[in-house]
């Protein structure tokens, strides 16, 4: 029962606040909220993992590649700790996980892309290519994937 208005509710839609159980009325929350903040996270994660294995790439070391990966993967599962709970765990994580490699393969497209116009050789197919093709940057999302997932477990 909500500690404000008495109503009942489930499990799944009470809202911790420092006064105690709310329900979503009196906590002020709309469901709506709770999606957006899902979109929102994943938003965040790709530009992380995008920013991490570009940077990844430019420095193009194995101390550096651990050292991002343990990074992205700790700045993305910060960002997820308040989403996830025992009833959306495997869910969020599969989503957080698609996330980090698709920033994965977007930050090192959009750096090989924009490499090949300052060199004025635009080849969309070949920038794809050396993205999914790299294999540095597959450890780096099972890396950062890993980290985010010890993290939240």
């Amino acid at each position: 029962m909500c500690g404000r208005c008495g109503q009942p509710y489930c499990t799944d839609c009470l809202i911790h606040t420092p006064a105690g159980q709310r329900c979503h009325q009196c906590a002020g929350v709309s469901r709506h909220a709770a999606g957006q903040a899902t979109w929102t996270a994943v938003w965040q994660t790709v530009a992380i993992a995008a920013a991490a294995s570009a940077g990844a790439l430019i420095l193009s070391g194995w101390w550096f590649i651990l050292l991002l990966a343990a990074i992205a993967g700790f700045a993305g599962a910060t960002r997820w700790a308040p989403l996830v709970n025992r009833h959306t765990r495997n869910r969020s994580l599969a989503i957080m996980a698609l996330s980090f490699f698709g920033g994965t393969v977007l930050g090192p497209l959009i750096f090989a892309l924009g490499l090949m116009l300052v060199q004025g050789t635009f080849a969309p197919g070949t920038a794809l290519a050396f993205a999914l093709g790299n294999p540095l940057l597959l450890l780096f999302t099972a890396l950062a994937a890993g980290i985010a997932w010890w993290r939240l477990r």
